[in-house]
């Protein structure tokens, strides 16, 4: 193989990893956050466990938190991913209110515990690196 071609191959593998990449990091960021609901917490540099339900109510006792029906896990979404931009998504109004913490219920409502299932991590950061670290050797050894 001569150099050009060697060349001319390297760049049509960049083209590909182009469109591969953010597939790849977007799929492992949405299985990142979906792993939060079996883990019962989110992990930045270390898992934080959320925080366990009130055991009032003997029909909640002992049960997982957030998998009740499994709307919100499922509600996970890749809704955008290209090369300058991943967004992962949650289409439910009540999602930012376990995230966040916020207030709920109607009236004077209270507030919602703090169940953080997405956002930055210094650990998906780094599995995403990672991937991209990855790809990019698997073009250049070849």
């Amino acid at each position: 193989m001569t150099l050009r071609e060697s060349i001319n191959r390297k760049i049509r593998n960049l083209k590909d990893a182009k469109r591969n990449i953010p597939v790849l990091v977007s799929n492992n960021s949405k299985n990142f956050f979906l792993q939060s609901f079996r883990n019962q917490g989110f992990t930045d540099n270390s898992l934080e466990k959320w925080q366990k339900r009130d055991n009032r109510s003997r029909r909640n006792s002992g049960r997982a938190i957030l998998v009740d029906t499994g709307a919100l896990r499922r509600s996970i979404k890749v809704s955008q991913s290209s090369f300058n931009k991943i967004v992962i998504t949650s289409n439910l109004p009540y999602a930012a209110v376990h995230n966040y913490g916020l207030k709920a219920g109607r009236g004077r409502g209270f507030k919602m515990p703090k169940r953080k299932f997405m956002g930055n991590s210094k650990k998906l950061n780094q599995q995403n690196i990672d991937i991209i670290k990855s790809e990019l050797t698997k073009i250049f050894k070849a």
